[in-house]
């Protein structure tokens, strides 16, 4: 695989990862229609079984709608002298971005941790309103990045020794659709769950921006304080703990345009 199509490979992937996540139903054949290609010819790229013509791989490029300069980088590598490149690493790429920025994921982790776990695919994903297919691709890549591995008993187990590593563009693109999914989560808790299961609060004040670093090293304390209690508690339900701390005002000269995801 040349490095032009590895790289196209991974944004791909990454890009129908950010769309699944946006909406659990989106399928490959519609991924497929919107770059207006075969689903066919899609899957066997992902298969490492073809590759895009020159000519199909500019039009595919042009339809994933990326910031210019990533865009170009992508053209860049098509017209250039391309080198063989590890396609192991698409499938890691791929791997980590889907955990971070799918709830699943840790939620399953913590899950496994509780005193009443069972290791049965439908009792799991009852427990995390999942269906059972997705639980089960959850499971699979958790043990394959090595975050969970069986005991001597052949129970699942969090490994503590296995670490997260991500390029900075997976890492952002990941982070914000974990907060994103995050906020919805929230909002659905705030108005479905008890008040006795659950705590929301707010505090709407003004600050000097000198204090900033101060004040999000209090909320890194609380958070520590939190996970703390965690590990001493008879654990027996996984929640979701999220602080946000975000101006309601701006300076007049400030450019406060978001980033789109790409």
């Amino acid at each position: 695989m040349t490095t032009a199509h590895y790289e196209l490979k991974k944004v791909l992937q990454l890009k129908l990862a950010e769309m699944q996540t946006r909406n659990p139903a989106f399928s490959l054949r519609a991924f497929a229609k919107n770059l207006d290609i075969h689903a066919a010819s899609l899957s066997e790229f992902f298969n490492d079984k073809r590759q895009f013509s020159p000519k199909m791989t500019k039009k595919i490029i042009d339809k994933l709608g990326l910031a210019p300069d990533r865009k170009q980088n992508l053209l860049d590598l098509l017209e250039g002298n391309e080198i063989p490149t590890n396609v192991e690493r698409v499938q890691i790429d791929t791997d980590n971005y889907f955990l971070v920025s799918d709830p699943i994921y840790y939620s399953l982790l913590c899950l496994i941790e509780t005193k009443d776990f069972v290791e049965n695919m439908t009792w799991m994903s009852a427990r995390l309103k999942r269906a059972e297919d997705q639980t089960a691709l959850a499971l699979d890549r958790l043990l394959r990045l090595g975050l969970l591995k069986r005991d001597t008993n052949g129970k699942l187990a969090y490994n503590a020794e296995a670490h997260l590593n991500t390029s900075d563009d997976i890492a952002n693109t990941s982070l914000r659709l974990r907060h994103a999914d995050n906020l919805e989560a929230a909002k659905h808790a705030l108005l479905n769950t008890p008040v006795e299961k659950r705590y929301f609060n707010f505090e709407t004040l003004a600050i000097g921006q000198d204090k900033l670093a101060e004040a999000k090293k209090i909320i890194n304390e609380a958070r520590a304080k939190l996970v703390n209690l965690s590990n001493s508690s008879d654990k027996d339900e996984v929640y979701e703990f999220c602080f946000n701390f975000f101006p309601r005002s701006f300076d007049e000269n400030e450019n406060t345009k978001t980033d789109k995801l790409q």
